[in-house]
């Protein structure tokens, strides 16, 4: 049978060959990449925890009743803490919501360059404009499978100034993206990469994507308008001045 398809293959135009064999194989290929650029992504994250001393292999440990969502499009996202009616104030694990990421609401919008955050203390409510690429990523070769996606990790660093010990500090927060998926937008403004997002630790804290949501409808994602317009570097300011009067 091989001697045969060889056999014709010599007697046929290479060219036709390779156009007919595409013509075949282009719906395969179709299927296999899925155009994101008219749908609606919802992507649903838990919080979980791992010591960051903690070099085993062993799984980070979910945090119950602590859940977030990532909606988003090719131009817009938004990431957010979904409430919980579980959540009564009870619950030990709701102190750990904003802890490596997860606080108020992170959005971005691609064309615009706008990065922003919406969070509330003190019992106001600011909007805080970050840098649209926070993070300078080191992108590594490791990999690994999330909700059925092939991923790959990276490591992203950005450096602020720390008001209460009055120096620099470096933070550093651990991702592995999807480019198969290939928007670049993640949770709690962990974003800028070939690729969205799926899991991210920063300490010892994760936000581990469990599933995902195609809408062929779009579905309006609404930027935060409420508050008050700071930069990164004032909000900072405002949260040591909150921190030193606790301490009066």
């Amino acid at each position: 049978m091989y001697c045969l398809f060889f056999i014709i293959l010599n007697n046929y135009d290479m060219k036709k060959f390779i156009k007919l064999t595409l013509i075949f194989l282009f719906p395969i290929l179709g299927w296999s990449q899925m155009d994101l650029s008219k749908k609606t992504i919802e992507i649903n994250y838990v919080k979980a925890y791992k010591n960051f001393k903690d070099f085993s292999n062993s799984p980070p440990s979910i945090l119950r009743n602590i859940e977030y969502k990532l909606v988003f499009n090719n131009n817009e996202a938004r990431f957010e803490y979904i409430p919980n009616m579980s959540n009564d104030g009870d619950d030990e694990n709701i102190r750990f919501i904003g802890r490596g990421g997860g606080s108020g609401i992170n959005y971005k919008n691609l064309k615009s360059k706008e990065k922003i955050h919406q969070t509330e203390i003190g019992g106001k409510t600011y909007i805080i404009t970050n840098d649209y690429d926070k993070y300078d990523w080191k992108l590594l070769k490791d990999t690994k499978k999330i909700i059925g996606y092939d991923c790959y990790k990276a490591i992203g660093i950005f450096k602020e100034y720390d008001e209460i010990r009055k120096k620099d500090i470096i933070i550093e927060v651990s991702v592995w993206y999807a480019p198969s998926l290939a928007i670049p937008f993640g949770p709690a403004g962990y974003d800028g990469l070939p690729g969205i997002v799926l899991e991210s630790s920063r300490s010892s804290f994760y936000l581990i994507a469990t599933d995902i949501k195609f809408y062929d409808n779009p579905l309006k994602i609404k930027k935060p308008q409420d508050g008050i317009m700071v930069t990164h570097e004032e909000f900072n300011r405002i949260l040591n001045k909150i921190f030193l009067s606790l301490g009066k």
